[in-house]
């Protein structure tokens, strides 16, 4: 590939640009928030999620406190079938977003903005969209 922007951006430096293609192409980087989906994604997941879902709860305590149908398809999108076992785990990396996903919507119903529909475990979780960036295209032009 081996392409860099130095002809468009006259100020980068070459060290700061080698510093970002490692920072970027590392496998951390690479295995944020990581699913097992393949390429049929969320459609051929739905089906699946409560078989997935009944048996990752008992297995991860903590999940049973979650009730939001985003977080239990997120988490279940991050769930990979043991082969030896035929069984749904989380891999070790995976397994704290769930965590922290049960703590926030413990807090959120104790607060009250569980209910108000503004904003949900998973988007606290992931954060807030960023206005101005673009995530899906519009099949409308002009």
């Amino acid at each position: 590939m081996n392409k860099t922007p130095f002809k468009s951006y006259k100020s980068l430096q070459p060290q700061h640009w080698e510093n970002f293609v490692a920072q970027r192409s590392s496998k951390e980087f690479m295995n944020v928030f990581h699913t097992c989906l393949g390429r049929s994604g969320y459609a051929a997941l739905e089906p699946l999620i409560p078989l997935i879902w009944s048996q990752l709860v008992p297995v991860y305590k903590h999940l049973k406190t979650i009730q939001d149908w985003r977080s239990k398809r997120w988490i279940s999108a991050r769930a990979k079938q043991n082969k030896k076992t035929k069984k749904y785990e989380l891999a070790k990396d995976a397994q704290i977003e769930p965590i922290k996903l049960s703590e926030y919507e413990i807090e959120m119903k104790a607060d009250g903005s569980y209910f108000s529909g503004v904003e949900d475990p998973l988007s606290r979780l992931l954060g807030p969209e960023h206005g101005g960036r673009l995530r899906t295209v519009s099949n409308i032009i002009g």
